[in-house]
C-alpha cells in the first residue's frame, strides 16, 4: 500500500468536504444577516450538493475515457474559493451562484481522488484504504464548524478568505505529485463505458439506492440540525459543537 499517497488523498478529501460542511453552520447568521427564511436555507443546501452530487457521474465519464489528474488541484480550489466570499454575498441568486460553482469543484476531486485512493492500495488492502479515505470527508465536515465558530464569531467575517488556506496546501501538492494514478484504464470508449454499467446495474443500483437514502438522512441532519439547536435557545458556538459531535460519530 502506498501509504504516503493514500495519506495525502485522505487529506485532500478532508479539505474538500471542509467547504460543504462550512454552510451548515453558516446557515443561522446567512438567514439573520439577509433575513431568509428556512425555505431559502433549503434551496441553498440543495443547490451546493445537488451540484456535488450531480456533476461527479459526469467526472467519472470524462475520467474513464482520459485522466483528469488536473481535477484535483483545480476541484479543490473551486471548491473552496466562493466560501471565501459567501458572507459578503448581497443576495440570494448570488449566494446560489457561489454555491453552485463550489459544489462543482467539489464534484471534480471526489471521483477522480477515489479511483486514486483505490490503486494506492494493493488487492488485499482495497476495502481499508477507501475506508480510510471516506473517513477524511467526515473529518473534514466535523472540522468545518469549529473553524467557522472561530473565524466569524472570533475573529470577524472579514477573515473568512482564511477558508481558501486548506484547499490550496492540498492543491499545491497534487500539482507536484506527477505520478499519482488516476485510472486503471486509458482511452476507455463510450461502448466499453456503457456496456460496464449494463452488466453490473443490478449492484450499482442496489448501492446507488441505498447511498441515495443514507445521504437524505445525512443531509437534512447535518444541514438543519444547528438551526434547530438554536431555536430551541442553545447559543451559536453550542449548536456548532453538537454539530461536530454528533458527525464525529458518523466517523
Amino acid at each position: 500500500m502506498k501509504l504516503k499517497r493514500l495519506f495525502f488523498l485522505s487529506l485532500g478529501h478532508i479539505a474538500s468536504d471542509f467547504y460543504p460542511g462550512m454552510l451548515s453552520p453558516l446557515l443561522p447568521l446567512i438567514l439573520d444577516h439577509h433575513g431568509l427564511s428556512m425555505a431559502h436555507a433549503g434551496i441553498l443546501v440543495t443547490v451546493l450538493q445537488g451540484t456535488c452530487n450531480l456533476s461527479q457521474p459526469f467526472v467519472g465519464v470524462l475520467n474513464d475515457t482520459r485522466p483528469m489528474k488536473s481535477f484535483l488541484w483545480a476541484g479543490l480550489i473551486i471548491s473552496g474559493l466562493p466560501f471565501c466570499f459567501l458572507m459578503q454575498a448581497g443576495s440570494l441568486s448570488k449566494m446560489i451562484i457561489a454555491l453552485a460553482i463550489s459544489g462543482i469543484g467539489v464534484g471534480m476531486y471526489h471521483p477522480v481522488a477515489a479511483v486514486a485512493a483505490g490503486l494506492s492500495a494493493r488487492g488485499e488492502h482495497k476495502s481499508l484504504s477507501m475506508a480510510v479515505f471516506s473517513s477524511g470527508g467526515t473529518i473534514g465536515f466535523l472540522t468545518a464548524p469549529m473553524f467557522v465558530v472561530l473565524v466569524v464569531k472570533i475573529l470577524g467575517e472579514q477573515y473568512m478568505p482564511l477558508a481558501i488556506v486548506p484547499a490550496l496546501l492540498m492543491a499545491v501538492y497534487f500539482i507536484y505529485d506527477r505520478d499519482i494514478v488516476v485510472s486503471e484504464k486509458h482511452h476507455l470508449t463510450a461502448s466499453e463505458w456503457f456496456a460496464s454499467l449494463v452488466e453490473n446495474k443490478r449492484e450499482l443500483t442496489v448501492l446507488w439506492l441505498v447511498s441515495s437514502f443514507r445521504a437524505v438522512v445525512h443531509l437534512l441532519v447535518g444541514s438543519f440540525l444547528p438551526l434547530l439547536i438554536i431555536t430551541r435557545g442553545s447559543s451559536y458556538e453550542s449548536s456548532a459543537f453538537i454539530l461536530s459531535a454528533t458527525l464525529f460519530a458518523g466517523m
